[in-house]
C-alpha cells in the first residue's frame, strides 16, 4: 500500500506531504490542490508504462494531460522532484526539463533516490537512461514499489456513457483491471471475466454466487434496484457491446435507454471487483450522475473495497458518499483507521511554503475530528439562512 506522496516544486505547491490510507478522501474547494496531488501519482504510473528506459516521464498521456513542461515546474523553486513511499521503501524521483522533443512533452529524471531497510542508493546519469525502471532497481522493496505504482487505475469525472459499442484494448502495457480513465474498457473486462470468481471478502453477502456477473448484480443493485448487465463480444471489429436492463424480466438495452448513472458506476464497480489486492484504484467523482441514494451507496461500496484489500483514493465533492463511508466505518465494514480524509481549504499560494490542507479522521461510530469551515457544512448554512437564523 502506498503510504506517502511528497511533492517537491510540483505545478501550485513548493513541497506537499500527503498521508495516504487505505481509503483516502480528497475534497474541498474548487481550484484547491485536489487533482494536483492525485496527478503526482499518475504521472510517475504514467511514465512507467511509457518510454520505460528512456529516463522520463511523460506529461501527456492515457492518464493525464498536464501540457508542458513550463506548465508543471514550479518556478522560483530550486528542484522538481516526487517521492512516494510504502510500508518498506521510499522512491525520489529528481526532474529537469528535457529536450528529447521527439518524444513530446516530457520531464527528464535527473536522478532516482531508493531508500529502503535504512540505507539510500542514488542512481543518476546514464543509470537512469538504462534502468528497465522495475527491473533494473535492485532492491526487492524497491522493485515492488514501482510495480504498484505503474498498476494504478484510474477513472477520470468524464466517462463513456452512452456508447452502444465499446473497444477492445490494444494497449500491451495494460494493468490488470484498467477500464480506461472513461470506462472505455471496462466492458471488454467484464465480458472477459464475468464468470471468474471474486475474492470472498469482497462479495456482497446478500449473494452466494461469487462470479463478477452475480457479485456486480449484487453491489449495483443497491444503486439500481434490479440491475442486470450483460456484455457480448463482436470479434469482427474488436468491440464488445454492453446491455443493461433493470430488472430480470426486461428486455436487454443499450446503455443510452438505461441512463447515465448505470454507466458511469459500470467502470467503478468492474475495476473494484477486478483490481488485484494492494492495487491503487483513483476515481474522480464517483457520485457522478448517481441519486444521492446511491451516491451514499457508492461510498459504503467503496469503503467495502477497501477493507477487502484494494487501496481507494476518491475526489469528491458528495456528502452522501462521504456518508456512505462513515457507514461502513460505523457498521464495521471497514477500521476507523484505514480511513483518511484530506479538506484543501483554497488555491494553495505558490509564494508560501505553507499548504492549506486538513488531515481528518473518523472514530469507529463514523464520526469525524473538529471539521474546518466549508467542510460539507453547506447544507446547514443554507438552511439556517431560509429559516432566518443567520
Amino acid at each position: 500500500m502506498l503510504t506517502k506522496l511528497t511533492l517537491e516544486g510540483f505545478k501550485c505547491y513548493k513541497k506537499f506531504h500527503f498521508p495516504l490510507n487505505q481509503l483516502t478522501l480528497l475534497t474541498g474547494f474548487n481550484g484547491g490542490g485536489k487533482s494536483t496531488a492525485l496527478q503526482g501519482i499518475l504521472l510517475l504510473a504514467q511514465g512507467l508504462r511509457e518510454y520505460q528506459e528512456a529516463g522520463v516521464l511523460a506529461l501527456n498521456g492515457r492518464l493525464v494531460q498536464l501540457g508542458t513542461p513550463r506548465e508543471v515546474m514550479h518556478t522560483g523553486v530550486g528542484a522538481t522532484a516526487l517521492t512516494l513511499e510504502d510500508e518498506q521503501c521510499k522512491i525520489r524521483w529528481l526532474l529537469h526539463h528535457a529536450r528529447e522533443q521527439e518524444l513530446g512533452a516530457v520531464l527528464g529524471v535527473s536522478s532516482l533516490e531508493v531508500s529502503e531497510e535504512g540505507q539510500t542508493h542514488h542512481y543518476g546519469g546514464e543509470e537512469v537512461h538504462h534502468l528497465a525502471w522495475s527491473d533494473g532497481v535492485h532492491h526487492t522493496h524497491g522493485r515492488k514499489l514501482l510495480q504498484t505504482i505503474r498498476d494504478t487505475l484510474y477513472l477520470s469525472a468524464v466517462r463513456h456513457g452512452a456508447a452502444e459499442t465499446f473497444p477492445n484494448p490494444a494497449i500491451h502495457t495494460l494493468a490488470h483491471a484498467d477500464v480506461g480513465s472513461q470506462g472505455e474498457y471496462a466492458p471488454w473486462w467484464f465480458q472477459r471475466f464475468m464468470d471468474e470468481e471474486i475474492p470472498l471478502e469482497r462479495c456482497h453477502p446478500g449473494e452466494k454466487a461469487i462470479n463478477l456477473r452475480r457479485q456486480f448484480q449484487a453491489w449495483a443493485s443497491l444503486m439500481f434496484p434490479g440491475v442486470e448487465a450483460n456484455a457480448v463480444a463482436i470479434p469482427e471489429i474488436s468491440q464488445v457491446r454492453l446491455e443493461l436492463r433493470m430488472s430480470s424480466t426486461e428486455p436487454w438495452r443499450r446503455p443510452a435507454n438505461t441512463g447515465y448513472g448505470i454507466s458511469y458506476a459500470f467502470p467503478i464497480l468492474v475495476s473494484c471487483l477486478l483490481a488485484k489486492p494492494g492495487q491503487l484504484v483513483i476515481i474522480d467523482s464517483p457520485e457522478a450522475h448517481l441519486h444521492p441514494k446511491g451516491q451514499s451507496h457508492m461510498g459504503y461500496f467503496l469503503a467495502k473495497m477497501a477493507a477487502a484489500g484494494v487501496q481507494i483514493a476518491i475526489e469528491t465533492h458528495s456528502d452522501h458518499v462521504l456518508n456512505g463511508v462513515r457507514l461502513a466505518v460505523k457498521d464495521c465494514g471497514i477500521p476507523a483507521e484505514k480511513v483518511i480524509l484530506h479538506f484543501f481549504h483554497h488555491h494553495p499560494d505558490r509564494n508560501s511554503p505553507l499548504v492549506p490542507v486538513t488531515a481528518i479522521h473518523l472514530d469507529q461510530q463514523g464520526q469525524f475530528s473538529d471539521a474546518p469551515d466549508g467542510f460539507f457544512d453547506q447544507l446547514e448554512k443554507d438552511l439556517s439562512h431560509i429559516a432566518g437564523w443567520g
